[in-house]
């Protein structure tokens, strides 16, 4: 389980400070995102996991906390058999997959599968 927060939220800046994963939905250039999500990280240590939307539809950054190099610049892949995954979805995951233990580099695509 995680706290999920949208940094830039005023109504919630408390909840900001505690956040283990904070994800934003203001878009931005991919190289501005980059720039924000390293940011993020600096600003806020107790948030493993930072993402920020790009203008380009369906590509974000995403960032973890103390991991050198950790950030990532990922894209929607669209197949027939699923839709685009959500930053959300995406920042969720992998928190999931660092608190379980695993390294981030060997995270490749997060894909839904359907039901």
């Amino acid at each position: 389980m995680h706290l999920q927060v949208n940094p830039d939220a005023s109504d919630l800046p408390g909840l900001t400070e505690h956040a283990d994963v904070l994800v934003s939905r203001t878009p931005l250039p991919m190289t501005a995102a980059c720039r924000r999500v390293r940011e993020l990280l600096v600003r806020y240590p107790g948030c493993l996991v930072a993402a920020v939307p790009a203008l380009d539809a369906g590509r974000a950054a995403v960032g973890v906390q103390g991991c050198d190099g950790g950030l990532w610049q990922v894209r929607a892949k669209r197949e027939k058999a699923c839709a685009a995954v959500s930053m959300h979805v995406v920042a969720s995951v992998t928190h999931a997959w660092l608190a379980a233990g695993q390294r981030p580099d060997d995270l490749r695509f997060i894909a839904p599968t359907p039901f």
